[in-house]
């Protein structure tokens, strides 16, 4: 298996069995899935999900090193009350940044977390979503 799986496993693995309430987490999600999914794929949410957006090597590594980095894009899916409250989806995305800013997360020391980009909806839009841009240096 390449370093890079094992990065993306262990990432499945921490997110299912890390992010919970009964870990002081403001949710459980009610699935954690890799790669890239539709609203319409999932019964029940909240649900957090990740994907690879590129992998490229580190440009400031010392010649002959092996040094890469992955980019990884976190997201997440959850509905409004049917009147428009969106406080679920904001509570879901603070759970994975504390999750990536914590030792919860497997690869703190090696990870950059960028901007959250947050989509509301409404009364007549049940989809609020979220995403974390976020890189991982691995040598390979």
């Amino acid at each position: 298996m390449t370093e890079r799986m094992t990065i993306l496993d262990q990432i499945q693995t921490d997110l299912e069995d890390k992010i919970k309430v009964t870990r002081g987490y403001n949710h459980t999600p009610v699935e954690v899935r890799r790669g890239l999914h539709k609203w319409t794929d999932f019964n029940d949410k909240p649900v957090v999900c990740f994907t690879v957006v590129r992998d490229e090597p580190d440009e400031l590594s010392e010649a002959g090193s092996l040094a890469r980095w992955i980019y990884i894009e976190f997201y997440g899916l959850a509905e409004t009350d049917g009147l428009g409250e969106t406080d679920v989806i904001h509570e879901v995305a603070q759970d994975v940044q504390n999750f990536l800013f914590s030792t919860d997360f497997t690869y703190t020391d090696v990870t950059e977390v960028g901007e959250t980009l947050l989509k509301e909806g409404g009364v007549s839009d049940p989809i609020n979503a979220f995403s974390i841009s976020t890189r991982i240096m691995y040598e390979v």
